[in-house]
This record gives C-alpha cells, sequence and structure tokens, in this order.
C-alpha cells in the first residue's frame, strides 16, 4: 500500500538473534613402546574441559593403555607360511561424554509456547520462564576393556578379528521427568546412573577373486556383533526405583519405555498382553502374577518388557572390479528386537 506522495507505508520488522556458543579444550599424550614388532605398548591420556558443565565439573581426565603381542612373529610359529597374521592384544580405556544440549547448568530464559500465555481480559501475552537446570551435571564416564584377537591366512588374503568387550557407563546422562514444582520444567538433563554394555564382535575380509590374477576382482567383508545392555543402578539422589521415559507423541505426561536396574535401557513398560489361539485380544490383558484377566491397563500392572535394541547386527559388503569398472553393495540384518 502507498501513502501520501506515493510512499510506501513503513512497517515494523522485528529481529531476533539465536546464538549458541561452547568450548571444548583438550589436552593430550602419547607414549609407544615396541619390541622387536613383537610386544607392544601403548600408553596415553587426554584432559578435557568442557563449557557444558558448571565450573566445579568442567574437566575430566580419561587415560587409556593397551597390550598387544604379535604372536606370528614368534621363533615357534615362522615355519607355518600360511599363517601371515595372528596379533593377541588387550586394552582398557576411559572415556567421558558431552554430547548433550548447551547451557543444562544454567537457567537459560525463554519464551513459551502459545499454550502457556498468560492473558489480562481478552488480551494475552507470551510468557519468559527459565529452563530447567542441574547446577551438578558432570561428564558421562564410560570404562570400557577390550580383549582381541587379529589373523590373517595366504598373505592377509583371508584376515579378520574376534572381540569381546564390556563398557562400564557411570554418571549416565539422560533427560527425564521430574516431580512438578521441583524444577522449572517437567523435564530435566542430568546424571541418572549407571549402565554396561558386554558383547562380542567377529570380522572376516576375503579376497576371493583377485584383480592382479584375473580380470575380475571380488572383495567381501563380513561382520557380526552381539550386545547386552542393562542398567545396572539409578543415582540415589534421584529417590527412585524406576523413570519413565520414551514420550508417546501427542501425549502430555505419557511415556512408553523405562529405565529399571536389572533390564536394558529404555525397555518397553506395557502390560502383559492377553492372546487367545494365538492372538492377541485387543483391550484384555494379564496381571502380573499371570493369573487373571484385566480389561484395562493399570499402572499397577505394567511391566519392563522386550529390549528396543536388536541382540544380532550382521553385516556384509562387497566390492567388484572389472578392468576400469567396480560395482559394491551392501546389506545390514539387525536380529532380535
Amino acid at each position: 500500500l502507498l501513502g501520501d506522495n506515493g510512499i510506501p507505508i513503513a512497517t515494523t520488522v522485528q529481529n531476533s538473534k539465536y546464538v549458541v556458543d561452547s568450548k571444548l579444550i583438550s589436552f593430550f599424550g602419547r607414549l609407544n613402546y615396541n619390541v622387536a614388532d613383537r610386544y607392544l605398548l601403548a600408553l596415553s591420556v587426554r584432559h578435557d574441559g568442557s563449557s557444558r558443565f558448571g565450573p566445579t565439573n568442567a574437566w575430566g581426565t580419561f587415560p587409556s593403555v593397551s597390550l598387544g603381542w604379535r604372536i606370528s612373529q614368534e621363533p615357534f610359529l615362522r615355519g607355518f607360511t600360511a599363517l601371515s597374521d595372528l596379533k593377541l592384544r588387550a586394552s582398557w580405556a576411559k572415556t567421558g561424554n558431552q554430547a548433550f544440549a548447551d547451557y543444562q547448568q544454567y537457567a537459560a530464559y525463554q519464551y513459551s509456547n502459545q499454550q502457556a500465555q498468560y492473558c489480562f481480559g481478552s488480551q494475552c501475552f507470551t510468557t519468559i520462564r527459565p529452563s530447567a537446570v542441574d547446577p551438578n551435571i558432570k561428564w558421562e564416564a564410560t570404562s570400557a576393556y577390550d580383549l582381541g584377537l587379529d589373523y590373517g591366512f595366504l598373505n592377509q588374503r583371508f584376515s579378520g578379528s574376534i572381540d569381546w568387550y564390556r563398557k562400564n557407563t557411570s554418571d549416565l546422562i539422560f533427560t527425564v521427568p521430574v516431580a512438578a514444582g521441583s524444577n522449572f520444567s517437567n523435564y530435566l538433563t542430568t546424571n541418572v546412573g549407571s549402565m554396561r554394555n558386554q558383547g562380542i564382535e567377529l570380522s572376516l575380509s576375503a579376497r576371493i577373486l583377485d584383480a592382479r590374477e584375473a580380470s575380475l576382482g571380488w572383495m567381501a567383508d563380513f561382520t557380526v556383533s552381539h550386545n547386552t545392555n542393562e542398567l545396572v543402578s539409578i543415582n540415589p539422589s534421584r529417590s527412585v526405583a524406576q523413570i519413565p521415559t520414551g514420550n508417546i507423541s501427542g501425549g502430555v505426561g505419557t511415556t512408553a519405555q523405562i529405565l529399571e536396574p536389572g533390564v536394558p535401557i529404555n525397555s518397553f513398560y506395557v502390560c502383559p498382553q492377553y492372546y487367545q489361539s494365538g492372538k492377541p485380544v485387543e483391550g484384555k490383558f494379564y496381571n502380573l502374577a499371570g493369573d487373571s484377566v484385566l480389561t484395562s491397563c493399570t499402572a499397577a500392572n505394567q511391566r519392563a518388557y522386550h529390549d528396543p535394541a536388536p541382540k544380532w547386527i550382521l553385516g556384509h559388503t562387497s566390492n567388484f572390479t572389472f578392468h576400469n569398472f567396480d560395482l559394491s553393495f551392501t546389506l545390514r540384518a539387525y536380529l532380535g528386537n
């Protein structure tokens, strides 16, 4: 629209700027020791400081140590020409996690949504409120143990590894619901407890067709991994035996998963389903004892059931080469969830 003398009418433009700033400072040292390419030792330590924690918890120290024994270099195995590599290794490492949103240790003021406006008569105003805050949030730390064996045959035409690992995580960082009125929000990012992961990993690489010997080359990789997960404990400061999580979209305060010691993390929290002729019956459930049928699912009859994470992960990659052409594909399977 034009105003006086054909000059456009001025409009008010509101500008806003949203800046997120975080810093990570790290110091790192490493020492390698090698004896005749048979006995290997590696030591490392890092000292990290993150602005995502308060001043008293900003710094964390994370050491590691690894040992290796290249058995294939020992004199008693040099006569086995088919064996091109055999290495036994063991390691321990402590790592830290600070992968969560910034400013969790400070109350950051933010605009509310339309459902939280405050009205005076017919006029409503957007409120500004502080975010939930945990001033004592600190590094999530994981101690990982690994025992592995690397192998190779026929000048590495076939090679692979076998690994067993165990990871113990303390001060697990999670966003969880908190009691109404205990903070500035119903949800808080904080340290909730400890967790354990344990499993095995297998890998095999094979040069099935060697492009140096024929026009067609084929390299194939196979991987298999199995992992079990368990929430070991909930921090005593939480003063609860279990923590609901896994919000259901569209619901308010409605969750479908649980953090409970002794079961996998994020296990589904449901009532036992009633079956008839091998098929689930809608709206009917067993009680926890399994000796009566209920027509509604109540909190008193819910249980931790079924780990959402897969028990087995299988992978395969093939790469074909023919003169100046190449073709590759990857397959992956998740089983047991």
